[in-house]
Parts: C-alpha cells; structure tokens; sequence
C-alpha cells in the first residue's frame, strides 16, 4: 500500500508515509480511512511525509474533491495542523495548499525538520 500511517499520542497526532507511485485512489482511501478511523482525536495534527512518493497521475480534481471531502469534516479537522512535505510533485501539494481554505490549516515543506517544528514535534528530530 502506497500510504499508510500510524496514530500516535492519544489519537492527536497522525504519522502519514507515502511511498512509491501515488495515484489519486490512493489518496481519496487514505483520506476516507483517517477521517473515519475512530482512534483519530478531533483537532488531530497531521505530518504527511511524500519524500519517496511520486505521483502516478494525480489530478487537480482529485485534490478539490478531497478539499471538498475535508470541509464536510469541521468538527473532526477544526484546529489540527497538516504538514505536507514533498519533493516531488510539488505543484499538486501547493495547489492543494492554497485552495484549501480549512477547516485545518495545510502547509506544505519541502524540509522534514522544518515541518515538524512548525507541528510542535521537535522530539521527533533525527539527531
């Protein structure tokens, strides 16, 4: 599976890793899966690490429906923060980014160490 991720800290915090090809199916079950996992707290913060991934043909209108999917979710994504941190296929993430518009706010990172500074976990920090 090209995206999986790991719930961590009581449900506040989402590990997300995506590897390989990501094509836009792979990223409308991921989101279904986080959204409806029971163990996934409201206000939840979110690191999704795309370094190795690349994409396989991913659409701008995979990632306005998953826009779409997000704002049917307020009470769930209300306050929690998504780092995504990419190296390629940049201009999908910054799309993504700009149009978002809530209700959780999106960053994207092009730097691991960066992002999760800006997310408040610093003990995550290689080193």
């Amino acid at each position: 599976m090209p995206i999986t991720y790991e719930v961590r800290d009581g449900g506040t915090f989402v590990y997300t890793l995506a590897t390989g090809e990501i094509a836009n199916q792979d990223l409308l079950d991921y989101q279904a899966a986080v959204l409806s996992d029971p163990r996934v707290m409201p206000g939840f913060d979110e690191l999704f690490d795309a370094i190795t991934a690349f994409e396989a043909g991913l659409s701008k209108e995979a990632i306005e429906q998953m826009i779409e999917v997000d704002s049917e979710h307020v009470e769930k994504l209300r306050r929690g923060k998504c780092a995504i941190v990419v190296r390629s296929g940049f201009e999908l993430a910054r799309h993504f980014e700009q149009t978002h518009g809530g209700p959780h706010n999106v960053v994207v990172f092009h730097n691991l160490d960066v992002a999760l500074v800006w997310l408040g976990r610093e003990e995550l920090l290689g080193g």
